[in-house]
């Protein structure tokens, strides 16, 4: 008997592309030993004994018996055990066992040519027959992962030739091996047919080659044939082993891309409980993302990127060089950037695109990353970087012949020129892809995608009849790659959202009633089945069938708060999710108030707006007051728990409403901030002051609404005219001096209200969209009256937010002054590169606030006002002033923020960030006289973000700050006078107000300093709004 050396290596979706020889019984690389001792058998998992006879007698129990159950290697009278999926045996010759080349790690990189191809071609090594054919099989394994398939091919049929007793298992070996590297179908015909014959009487073979075969049908999309294959070999090999959950995950697939749902979803439950069962291994991980992806499709985003995690994990833990690693990793990536985790998904895909680079620099697959980290460039809106990732991907892909993926490059690249405006552009990269596609892959489902992206352009740039005819095409593609699929059905929604831009509502409605029962039935919470259910209420609102229209726009907002809960138990998601789907939610209000339910109206404006806040503030007021016992703080976790995998399960949903009454009755401090009761219209206007009110603006598709509550009268809605005259006003508020343009503004937001307010004192704003910009004070009627000369004002982004507000009070008594540490010699941060001015009347102004506050003020200058001295003394304070230079970063809004003095620990810049994470507040009242403090990058759901938003979430119950620019003696006039107010008890609307009056008509200074990053402007003209306008009050 010839015996040999076996050595048990790492696999890697089978035999791993990189690793050290290991001990049969290890799991971890990192712990392996050698293995040198000569193996006479193995013995499967239901007894056998199997004689080691030839280097290529495991071929048998690696791609068979091992995918069973588990597998004994015998040498002499030990036994290592070798788990099921976890294993694969390189087998050495024993004429070679101290051939160095062999006795260095054997797995090398796919671009790298083993020493197994030099030695099987070496004629001088005097080897037998089956142990040079091994040695080509490894040979051949080499070049089929690096592409190289002419020379596998070669390879692999001197192996053949010189082991024909091993032809069925070196057919399915290399069947397997070469469906796992990606080559062709045909490539691998002849080896597939030849085994359907020669697997016959052999139980294992036979079920091996079926489910080959059945991957071989998927792959050419002979999908029912797949199907029936697989589904037989699933009734007659059942239990929890790998064949078994790979056999389900293919046909999981297969269900799903026939459409299948119902039958598709049941495997994918029974894959994922069957991957939880077994051991780890790259099977079980590639089984694992399998169920994740098919979670996300389903809008199951909090469950999805819990299984995606679990595989990733698994990957981490049994994939040695990374590359499937690599392919979660890139997996994953799209599912943070669904849930607007841009952050989370481009260090995913920079990791990804690390270990490809590393591991295959000119694979497809880090070619294919650069057109992901396009993708991601665009949702953040970063269009240069896009521009540069997604040409890098067309220069790697353009040294090969045409392809799918230089294809799906060019789609890219119509992409990321739709978003830079350059349509014409747009088109002609789309329409590259498109050709590309023809060539090679015609018909496939990303070549319908371009279609349809090219669509769009086309419509943008007035080609409709182009844009209908590529729509056109979508449907029919799909139609017959998927009949009645949900791609077909998102291709039927494009089709009616065009029909419907030209009042073509008889082929909308036609579209939307094929689309909608398979959004139904597919993807129930989605995003998509809320979108296309909204266009059927626009065309009931057309046809005039009002109540409809009403029904199917709430609807389509029940359905996005549906899949909100889903997608993730972080705030900040949520909110995210809630601004992407604001017209949704306008619909519906307009259609409520229209009706005259303005309760209901109320409600869903409240739903989305300022919620994330609300929630991030909750959360964070439950780590400092939490009266929960832990039995009810354990039932809590669990109910949550199943509800985020079954939302819909009515017994789990009326467990939880029990156990929250029962919180309500042990815990009301826990749950009036857990669960609070929404708040309702009525309760909204008896929270109002004597002599208020309240206007929610609705800045909504082509008009302009505003909701007034008040105390003493009965709501009201408003149509305050087109939202682009509102719009333009605001666009030429540019320059505060221009008197023409305060009074386009006050004619636009605030004439249309004059009766709804009569008799009021005070305002309370809530701004939508660009109205935030708006210096509402010095807005001007026609007779030349300030608004702030009838009215004190505040703002906040929604009813609710102010209600959370106002239960917060201070049970600190304490000043912090802080004053610009230049101005008492203190060092300009390193990081700024722009030159600062000292600002000298920002010491003048907390040294005036010491004054009027006494003992209770600490004032922090000079090189001690730095972040860490300031954070700790406001956290102990009821009023924090902060008098310094500020800024705002348009590109990095959370980069904004204020300058103090930079210490061993501290920067010196105290940015958006830094606020939201470090400071901890009991805060009345927080003023930041500095520039551009009350700016941000607007939301549509959160208002501003910015640091009002950050001292907020902070503890600050009220936020003082800026628009804009403001000059450092009047800013220092302005908030001597505001303290003076609010010593004598004036609230802080009331004493900014008050403040803001004394400086009406006040002549500006010929040059002033701003106390901003950029240095001394020049103020002219009287009266200078810029002096006074610029502050406004937040919140409570």
């Amino acid at each position: 008997m010839t015996r040999w050396l076996a050595a048990a290596l790492w696999i890697c979706c089978g035999p791993a592309q990189g690793g050290a020889l290991i001990v049969a019984t290890e799991r971890r690389p990192a712990q392996s030993v050698p293995l040198d001792t000569v193996v006479s058998a193995w013995i499967d998992s239901e007894g056998p004994s199997h004689a080691v006879e030839s280097p290529l007698d495991l071929l048998e129990a690696e791609y068979g018996a091992m995918q069973l159950g588990t597998v004994e290697l015998v040498s002499g009278t030990r036994k290592h055990q070798m788990a099921s999926g976890s294993w694969y045996w390189l087998p050495i010759p024993s004429e070679l066992a101290s051939d160095v080349r062999l006795r260095e790690p054997v797995l090398l990189p796919p671009e790298s040519v083993s020493a197994a191809c030099d030695i099987a071609s070496d004629q001088t090594l005097e080897i037998s027959a089956d142990s040079r054919g091994s040695l080509y099989w490894r040979c051949a394994l080499t070049h089929l992962r690096a592409g190289r398939q002419v020379k596998a091919d070669g390879a692999f049929a001197n192996a053949v030739a010189l082991a024909p007793d091993h032809t069925l298992w070196l057919n399915i070996a290399y069947c397997i091996e070469g469906r796992r590297a990606g080559t062709p179908v045909q490539s691998l015909r002849t080896a597939l047919d030849a085994l359907v014959h020669d697997s016959q009487g052999n139980a294992v073979a036979n079920d091996v080659v079926q489910l080959e075969r059945a991957r071989a049908l998927q792959r050419e999309l002979k999908l029912s044939e797949a199907s029936a294959q697989l589904a037989d070999l699933r009734s007659r090999r059942t239990g929890d082993h790998l064949l078994n959950m790979v056999a389900t995950m293919v046909h999981a697939q297969t269900l799903r891309d026939l459409n299948r749902v119902e039958e598709a979803h049941a495997a994918f439950v029974d894959l994922l409980e069957m991957a939880r069962k077994l051991p780890p291994s790259l099977e079980v991980a590639g089984a694992l993302m399998s169920a994740g992806l098919w979670q996300r499709t389903r809008g199951d985003y909090a469950e999805a990127e819990r299984t995606l995690l679990d595989a990733l994990a698994v990957y981490r833990q049994t994939d040695p060089f990374g590359l499937q690693t690599a392919s979660l990793l890139f997996n994953i990536s799209p599912l943070y950037l669904d849930q607007g985790e841009l952050t989370k998904a481009d260090e995913a895909l920079r990791e990804a695109l690390a270990i490809q680079l590393k591991v295959n620099p000119a694979g497809r697959y880090a070619k294919n990353t650069y057109i992901a980290m396009a993708a991601l460039a665009v949702e953040r809106n970063e269009l240069d970087e896009a521009l540069q990732s997604v040409l890098k991907a067309i220069e790697l892909h353009s040294a090969e012949p045409a392809s799918p993926n230089l294809a799906a490059a060019y789609s890219q690249l119509g992409i990321v020129h739709s978003k830079r405006g350059s349509l014409s552009d747009a088109v002609s990269a789309f329409t590259n892809s498109d050709r590309l596609f023809r060539q090679t892959t015609p018909g496939t489902m990303i070549h319908t995608w371009t279609l349809q992206l090219g669509a769009s352009a086309r419509q943008a740039l007035g080609q409709i009849e182009s844009a209908r005819a590529d729509l056109e095409r979508v449907v029919a593609m799909r139609e017959k790659i998927a009949p009645d699929g949900l791609d077909l059905a998102k291709g039927r929604q494009a089709l009616a959202d065009l029909a419907l831009a030209n009042n073509d509502v008889d082929v909308a409605a036609k579209m939307l009633d094929a689309a909608v029962p398979v959004m139904e039935r597919n993807a129930p919470h989605s995003s998509y089945l809320a979108h296309a259910i909204n266009s059927q209420g626009r065309i009931a609102r057309r046809l005039g069938q009002t109540d409809k229209a009403r029904e199917l726009f709430c609807r389509a907002v029940d359905i996005v708060e549906q899949q909100k809960m889903r997608i993730s138990p972080l705030a900040e998601r949520r909110a995210r999710y809630s601004a992407e789907q604001r017209s949704l939610y306008d619909d519906c209000t307009l259609a409520r108030a229209q009706d005259g339910d303005l309760s209901g109206a109320f409600d869903v404006i409240e739903r989305y707006r300022a919620r994330g806040l609300i929630e991030l503030m909750r959360d964070r007021a439950l780590l400092l007051d939490n009266d929960l016992t832990s039995a009810l703080r354990s039932e809590r976790d669990r109910l949550e728990l199943a509800l985020a995998r079954t939302p819909d399960d009515a017994q789990l949903q009326s467990a939880q409403d029990q156990l929250i009454s029962r919180i309500r009755a042990q815990a009301p401090r826990y749950a009036a901030l857990r669960y609070p009761k929404p708040l309702s219209l009525r309760v909204a206007s008896r929270q109002l002051p004597r002599k208020s009110a309240a206007v929610v603006y609705l800045l909504s598709g082509d008009r302009l609404h505003a909701l007034v509550v008040r105390g003493d009268r009965e709501p009201s809605f408003l149509d305050l005219g087109p939202s682009r005259d509102a719009i333009a006003a605001v666009a030429t508020l540019r320059s505060a001096t221009d008197t023409a343009s305060l009074r386009r503004s006050f004619a636009a937001l605030m004439a249309p209200l004059e009766t709804a307010i009569v008799g009021v004192e005070r305002l309370i704003l809530a701004p939508d969209d660009v109205l935030h910009q708006v210096p509402f004070a010095a807005l001007q009627d026609t007779q030349g009256r300030y608004l702030i000369e009838r009215f004190s004002l505040k703002q906040v982004p929604s009813l609710s937010l102010l209600a959370e507000l106002q239960r917060r009070r201070s049970a600190n008594d304490g000043i912090v002054a802080t004053a610009d540490p230049m101005a008492d010699g203190g060092q300009r941060p390193a990081v700024l590169r722009d030159s600062l001015a000292p600002l000298p009347n920002a010491r003048r102004e907390v040294d005036a606030i010491a004054r009027i506050f006494g003992a209770r003020t600490a004032v922090i200058v000079g090189e001690a006002a730095n972040e860490s001295a300031v954070m700790a003394a406001a956290r102990n304070a009821r009023v924090v002033h902060l008098a310094v230079h500020g800024f705002f970063d348009a590109k990095f809004p959370a980069r904004s923020g204020l300058v103090l003095a930079p210490s061993a620990n501290d920067d010196g810049i105290v940015s958006v960030a830094d606020v939201a994470q470090r400071w901890q507040l009991d805060a009345d009242l927080v003023v930041l006289s500095a520039c551009e403090s009350a700016a941000g990058e607007i939301s549509a759901s959160e208002g501003v973000i910015g640091l009002v938003r950050a001292f907020h979430y902070a503890g600050a119950r009220t936020v003082l700050g800026s628009l804009w620019a403001v000059p450092d003696r009047s800013t220092a006039d302005l908030m001597v006078v505001f303290h003076r107010l609010q010593q004598r008890g004036f609230d802080a609307a009331d004493a900014l107000r008050h403040a803001q009056l004394a400086m009406i008509g006040r002549p500006a200074l010929s040059a002033d300093t701003l106390r901003g990053v950029g240095a001394v402007a020049v103020t002219k003209g009287s009266p200078s709004i810029q002096a006074w306008a610029a502050f406004v009050v937040h919140g409570g």
